[in-house]
């Protein structure tokens, strides 16, 4: 829109999955994003967070069957934009909001596969959540030059044990949300900021 100081985006709807992201990632990068903020939930390994968590999302490992195509061949995890992951610091703080736990996130796209030794493998290296696109939003976000950072809700745990689905616990969806509504205030006072 012509009329504001800033053009802001909001994406939804566009399918589930690393495939669906990197298509219209790719798309939008064209037509001009130089920046991507994702929201969404993922599921907790191993009891490392509760469920209804903030996290954010530092490093994702990269199994999605995506990231690895824009990817050095010896290169299995992508980091997210460092100064992105300093100015929503930066914003937290300045906002009081709840406290943000890092979650390095295993970007896997096969739901219900995750085995025991993948989950105990993944954990052991850092990981502790799991989810479907952080690894090729940040593997796209270094190969064309934009910024990105992927922020979540716990929505469910896995452990050596069980899986505990809590996707449509009131806490969840309330979080999820309000993390949306900061992250587009987020979006919206740093695209002010990179106007000046």
């Amino acid at each position: 829109f012509d009329c504001f100081p800033v053009t802001i985006g909001v994406l939804g709807d566009w399918g589930v999955g690393a495939p669906g992201l990197a298509i219209k990632m790719e798309e939008l990068v064209v037509l001009g994003a130089k920046r991507f903020v994702a929201v969404g939930t993922a599921g907790g390994l191993m009891n490392k967070h509760e469920i209804a968590d903030f996290v954010f999302c530092p490093k994702a490992l990269a199994e999605d069957g995506v990231a690895h195509l824009y990817l050095p061949s010896d290169q299995g995890s992508i980091e997210a934009d460092q100064e992105m992951l300093s100015e929503w610091a930066d914003f937290t703080k300045e906002r009081s909001l709840p406290q943000f736990q890092p979650a390095m996130a295993w970007s896997f796209s096969a739901l219900f596969r995750e085995t025991v030794e993948d989950v105990l493998r993944v954990n052991k290296l850092g990981y502790s959540v799991v989810e479907m696109e952080a690894a090729t939003l940040y593997a796209i976000g270094k190969d064309k030059k934009v910024q990105t950072l992927s922020l979540f809700v716990i929505s469910d745990s896995i452990t050596q044990e069980n899986w505990t689905p809590r996707f449509r616990e009131s806490a969840v969806r309330g979080n999820l949300h309000q993390l949306a509504d900061w992250a587009l205030e987020f979006c919206m006072t740093d695209a002010l900021a990179h106007q000046k």
